[in-house]
């Protein structure tokens, strides 16, 4: 018998590989606590019937760069001022008048009002919730109108 070369046939191996696959969807419930404060309201006395004068300066880069320019920003700074000059809670019916000090490059703010503090604090009452509702509408409304002017200390040297 004589041996013949058979050429080497190919054979191609295929290797199937499988692997697992697994979706879970699962919820999770976390235990969160939340708090809540009983709101407070009190009065507010005023503790000397005599109208304050207050006057300060400020810094015009201050004013137009640190306050934004913003007038609401500057009040609130100057009542801020002095009810912690005169130790008081708050300033009640307060006015203003705002110079800018060319010679001085500063703002000069003039207010007026009386000083007051705040007593009887208690609980929100269903009597007290009336009135705030009423101003806190009316006050909304005031803030969401459109065509309301807000005043702006413009921050163009002249």
């Amino acid at each position: 018998m004589s041996m013949m070369a058979m050429p080497a046939l190919s054979q191609k191996q295929s290797v199937v590989k499988t692997q697992s696959y697994s979706n879970s969807q699962a919820r999770m419930v976390e235990a969160t606590a939340k708090t809540y404060v009983k709101p407070l309201v009190a009065d507010m006395k005023v503790i000397d019937p005599t109208r304050l004068v207050f006057v300060k300066k400020y810094p015009r880069d201050v004013v137009e760069t640190g306050m934004n320019g913003s007038a609401d920003n500057l009040r609130a700074r100057v009542v801020y001022d002095a009810a912690a000059q005169y130790n008081c809670d708050a300033i009640v019916a307060a006015t203003f008048k705002i110079e800018l000090l060319q010679q001085e490059d500063a703002y000069e703010v003039e207010m007026r009002g009386f000083k007051a503090n705040f007593e009887n604090w208690h609980p929100l009452s269903k009597d007290d919730y009336e009135w705030i509702r009423i101003e806190k509408d009316a006050n909304d409304l005031r803030l969401n109108d459109p065509n309301r002017a807000g005043a702006v200390i413009s921050n163009v040297r002249r």
